[in-house]
Order: structure tokens, then C-alpha cells, then sequence
């Protein structure tokens, strides 16, 4: 074989290496889409830019786009769903908030007498009222 035959099939091998890489390409694509589609069926809202990495490396080895999300998902949602059971209990665990606590409305007449000048100014409208109920 010459050099001309020897490079006429080089080019012809490298032409088709490129022609095998557009079909898989396409082929990728294709599935791609079609996996997206089904996606939106079960996630109409979904947009292409939420679905992590995480979940197209999984699809990548031919497993379902549409299972990974939804495992993904209902994954994300369980996690969610216990963060705000320990948020709920942590909030009712907790003391309560002594700066939001309600003034108090009544007074006796000896907790009047043993409060300072400051006390009084601050609680003189609780303090009024209270007096009405001493006699």
C-alpha cells in the first residue's frame, strides 16, 4: 500500500471516528430529552438549572433522570420534614423569651412599695390600675 492509500484511509477512519462521535452525541441528546420529558411529567414546575449534579451523574450511568430527581426529591422533602420537627421541638424545649414576655398588670400594694423610682416609672400605668383594686 502506498503512502496516498495509507493516508486516504487514515483520513477515512478519522472521518468516521467523528461521524461515531456525532451519532452518540445525538443519541445522548436524545435520551436526554426524552428522560427530561418524563421529568416534567411528574415535576411540571421543574426547571432543567434545579436538577443538582449529583442527580445527572447518577442518570449518567443509565439510570432515570425522572427516579433520581424523585428519590432526590422526596430525599430533600424527608430532610426538610425532620429539620422542622427538631426546629418545633427545640422552640417549645426552650425557655421562654423573658424581653417578649407580656408586662405585668397587677401589682399588690407591697410590690409597689418595694420597687425603685425606676420600677415605678416603668410600670406606672399597671401600677394605676392596680391601686384601683387595693381597697
Amino acid at each position: 500500500m502506498n503512502k496516498e492509500s495509507k493516508k486516504i484511509l487514515e483520513e477515512i477512519g478519522s472521518e468516521s471516528d467523528e461521524l461515531e462521535n456525532l451519532r452518540l452525541e445525538k443519541a445522548i441528546k436524545k435520551n436526554l430529552e426524552e428522560e427530561f420529558a418524563i421529568l416534567r411529567e411528574i415535576f411540571p414546575e421543574i426547571d432543567a438549572d434545579d436538577i443538582p449534579d449529583e442527580v445527572f451523574a447518577l442518570s449518567e450511568n443509565g439510570k432515570s433522570l425522572a427516579a433520581q430527581y424523585a428519590l432526590f426529591y422526596l430525599k430533600e422533602e424527608k430532610r426538610k420534614e425532620e429539620q422542622k420537627k427538631k426546629e418545633e421541638e427545640n422552640t417549645k424545649s426552650a425557655p421562654p423569651n423573658v424581653k417578649n414576655s407580656p408586662e405585668k398588670a397587677y401589682f399588690t400594694y407591697d410590690e409597689v412599695r418595694n420597687m425603685s423610682e425606676n420600677e415605678i416609672r416603668k410600670n406606672f400605668k399597671n401600677i394605676m390600675k392596680s391601686m384601683e383594686k387595693w381597697n
